[in-house]
């Protein structure tokens, strides 16, 4: 059965408008870009009866601990990275990072619109960039270099599985240990929303940064870093992530910057942290 001019034409079109946005072709993309600022500044409802769990394997000879985060209003597929330091402020371990960062798998043409199906049609190794603005704080604390140069993980040299997870979408719980016990010490989170530009951080703020503007990162708001000082030695079973201070807008560097002033949904990503000392 032969097909009519007129569903072959809704066909062309179709496929005209698809590859339009897959192409990140103007005014597709402007539209798209547009539609996702909306998205991103919508307030949500703060839920406090469901969480995501990720279960990492328990280390016998470190200090159990359990991370329950309440997504914020403004909490929209963020990169997160956690990780303990001594009260010297010196990196110790990761604990968890979200998938994308560890696998360095951010594509090139990437939109508000297109994220979440670009990463599943764009080749791998052709498209697949690290996004440097992502996790600057807990990146150059780190202080892994790449062969290109940055200390995000690239796609050539991932972070392992065993401490890594999906991006959540909503409330999570990370189960987790540290490698060794250890009296006192700082646990931290970093944690990071695309395209939540502000009258701060826009198109029109830092004109000579090429990364923030056509680089490796995402227009929006820098990264939100939070802490807790634990000593499994006190009385208490729980502490409370407060934040201290934002990354670098574009990740150029790991200086923690403690003026929160200019950040406005960012510091609505999270509604509250709490983490668990287990025996």
């Amino acid at each position: 059965m032969k097909l009519s001019n007129a569903f072959l034409k809704l066909i062309i079109i179709f496929i005209v408008v698809y590859w339009c946005v897959y192409k990140d072709v103007f005014p597709f993309n402007q539209l798209m870009t547009w539609r996702h600022k909306l998205e991103t500044n919508n307030e949500k409802e703060v839920g406090y009866n469901t969480y995501l769990s990720y279960d990492f394997e328990s280390k016998a000879t470190g200090t159990g601990l359990s991370l329950e985060i309440t997504s914020g209003k403004h909490f929209w597929y963020p990169q997160i990275s956690v990780w303990i330091e001594d009260l010297n402020d010196n990196y110790i371990e990761t604990l968890f990072i979200t998938k994308a960062t560890a696998k360095g798998n951010f594509y090139l043409g990437r939109t508000k619109d297109n994220f979440k199906e670009f990463d599943k049609e764009s080749g791998f190794e052709k498209n697949s960039i690290a996004r440097v603005d992502a996790l600057p704080y807990w990146s150059h604390k780190r202080n892994h270099e790449y062969r290109d140069g940055f200390f995000t993980p690239h796609n050539l040299n991932p972070m392992p599985d065993a401490i890594s997870g999906a991006t959540p979408s909503g409330n999570f719980i990370i189960n987790t240990s540290t490698s060794k016990k250890t009296q006192a010490f700082k646990i931290m989170l970093e944690i990071n929303v695309a395209f939540d530009d502000n009258e701060y951080f826009s198109e029109y703020d830092f004109p000579n940064d090429s990364i923030y503007h056509s680089g490796t990162g995402q227009l929006g708001q820098p990264s939100l870093i939070y802490q807790a000082i634990v000593d499994t030695n006190d009385s208490n079973s729980y502490y409370v992530l407060k934040p201290i201070g934002h990354g670098h807008h574009s990740g150029l560097n790991g200086k923690l910057h403690t003026d929160l002033s200019t950040l406005t949904t960012a510091l609505k990503i999270i509604e509250r942290i709490i983490v668990k000392i287990e025996p």
